[in-house]
Parts: structure tokens; C-alpha cells; sequence
């Protein structure tokens, strides 16, 4: 990559003039933002079926006004206060597949009433990968708070008009705390403890090097 040459040439340079700490060692981390993407996007692949069957739900939604207008029916007939539009995703992106899911979740009960409501929905999406199931639900609800956590931090750190440099140790601690909390709160939610395993294991090395410069200072 022409960024890693590019480091490997400023690291020559400074270590030729004797200016440089720790030999260059720590010269090149990846940013938070992208140790957030890796984070999220590789506990999504896991949950890949759970979310499949909610994204399957919200493109028929969203394929032609008339199914809109019937999920809008089963909105008031549910009473579902949030007022959001259901929204396709990006599958790429995982940002944008959990505000996929956010406001899809909010709207479970009108998915629910939608399977009696509108047949051609229970039957197309019945002989495919099937309606989205309780199991998915449940799923879905026990990981949209660790994705508001990483959606939340990465806003913050990946904004362009202010420097967000002082803020990388504060939202490492920030996130691990709010995780710790969601750990004694969630019990033993498998979810839970998969998404604190991936953030110990991706995060823990950086959180070393930075300790390490700091004390050589």
C-alpha cells in the first residue's frame, strides 16, 4: 500500500537523523475509527442469518409504495410510536446496517401483525430464507447497544472539522466501560461476551504501545 511505503520512508528518514522514538516501533497504528470497523464488521459476519431474515423483511418493505403503505397500516394499528422510516442498508457498511436494524426493531410489532396482514409477504419470504423469527428479534435487541456504543464513538472520531486526536484514549475507556457495564447488566448474553472478547483482543495491544510512548516522554 502506498501508505505503508510512505511510512517506511518517513521512519528511514527520521532514524537517519537520530530523531525518532523507540527506534520508529510505534510510528504506524491504524486509526480507532478503523479498529472499530474491524470490531463491528467481524461480530456482523457471525450474526449474518439473524440479520439476512431482517434485511430480506426490509427490502420487501421497501420494494414498492403499496407494501410500504401496508407496513404503514400495521404501524397504527400497533400503535409504534417511533415515527422513523423503515431504511435499506448498505451490507458493506456497518454503520448503516445498524441503523438498519435500529429502526427495523422498533418496528417489530408491525413486522409481527404485517405476517397475517399482508399474505404475499409471509408466502415470498416464507419459501425463501423465511420471515424473520422471535430467535431473530432477540438476537438483534441484545446487539443494537454494543453497535450504538461503536456507532457513537466512531461519529465522534471521525469528524473532519475538529481534531479528534485527544479523544482516541478517552473513547477507549469510554467504550470498555460501557461495555463492562452491559456485561453485569446483560448477564450472560453470548452476544455480550463475544463483542468484549473482540474489543480485549483488538484494542489491548494499542492500548500497550500507547502506554509505552507516553511513559518513554
Amino acid at each position: 500500500m502506498s501508505n505503508d511505503t510512505g511510512v517506511q520512508h518517513l521512519k528511514k528518514r527520521l532514524l537517519s537523523w537520530t530523531n525518532i522514538v523507540l527506534k520508529g516501533d510505534y510510528i504506524h497504528m491504524h486509526c480507532c475509527a478503523y479498529i472499530l470497523n474491524l470490531i463491528v464488521s467481524s461480530e456482523l459476519k457471525e450474526i449474518d442469518n439473524y440479520v439476512l431474515r431482517i434485511r430480506t423483511a426490509v427490502k420487501y418493505i421497501r420494494s414498492s409504495p403499496s407494501r410500504f403503505m401496508k407496513l404503514k397500516e400495521c404501524v397504527e394499528r400497533q400503535n409504534v410510536e417511533h415515527k422513523g422510516h423503515i431504511c435499506l442498508d448498505v451490507e458493506t457498511r456497518w454503520n448503516s446496517t445498524y441503523l438498519m436494524l435500529d429502526v427495523a426493531f422498533k418496528h417489530k410489532r408491525a413486522f409481527d401483525q404485517l405476517e397475517f396482514h399482508d399474505t404475499k409477504y409471509a408466502n415470498e419470504l416464507g419459501k425463501g430464507i423465511g420471515l424473520p423469527s422471535y430467535e431473530d428479534w432477540e438476537y438483534v435487541k441484545s446487539i443494537l447497544p454494543f453497535l450504538s456504543i461503536f456507532y457513537e464513538a466512531t461519529l465522534r472520531i471521525s469528524g473532519n472539522s475538529y481534531v479528534t486526536s485527544n479523544m482516541y484514549m478517552l473513547e477507549v475507556v469510554g467504550i470498555w466501560n460501557r461495555i463492562n457495564h452491559l456485561l453485569k447488566s446483560n448477564g450472560t448474553s453470548s452476544a455480550t461476551y463475544k463483542m468484549a472478547k473482540k474489543w480485549k483482543k483488538n484494542m489491548g495491544n494499542i492500548w500497550v504501545n500507547l502506554t509505552s510512548l507516553i511513559c518513554c516522554y
